[in-house]
């Protein structure tokens, strides 16, 4: 088999496997925002199978054409899961900043009903 007939050969299996696994949408987040389901989301069967395509590749001395498009696709992936995981630590930190609040008034009501509120010696603020 020639060099040209297996990278055309390795193409169309890789264009297969792309038909099986396609990239996640980049569609806007939806009204419930990023919830738990927004991390199937991230590829991680596509990642999976590309990672282990290359691994197979990883003694060829010279880099061909399907190589440099299996690097592009798990960069492109990998960015998409990052930046899945940045937007769902940003959700949760904005969840746990109200909670942190929320904590706050409860306290400062609780101190205010029990008559502590600027007193020498009750607990600070944010206790």
């Amino acid at each position: 088999m020639s060099p040209d007939q297996s990278l055309n050969d390795r193409l169309i299996s890789l264009a297969r496997l792309l038909e099986q696994l396609p990239a996640p949408g980049t569609s806007a987040p939806t009204a419930e925002g990023l919830a738990a389901g927004s991390l199937a989301h991230i590829p991680d069967e596509r990642l999976a199978s590309l990672g282990a395509r290359l691994a197979l590749r990883q003694d060829v001395t010279e880099l061909d054409a399907e190589d440099a498009l299996l690097l592009r696709l798990l960069l492109q992936d990998y960015v998409t899961a990052v930046g899945i995981l940045r937007a769902r630590v940003r959700e949760v930190e904005a969840q746990l900043l109200d909670v942190e609040g929320t904590i706050r008034k409860s306290r400062r009501a609780i101190r205010i009903a029990r008559g502590d509120d600027g007193k020498p010696g009750a607990a600070p603020a944010d206790a």
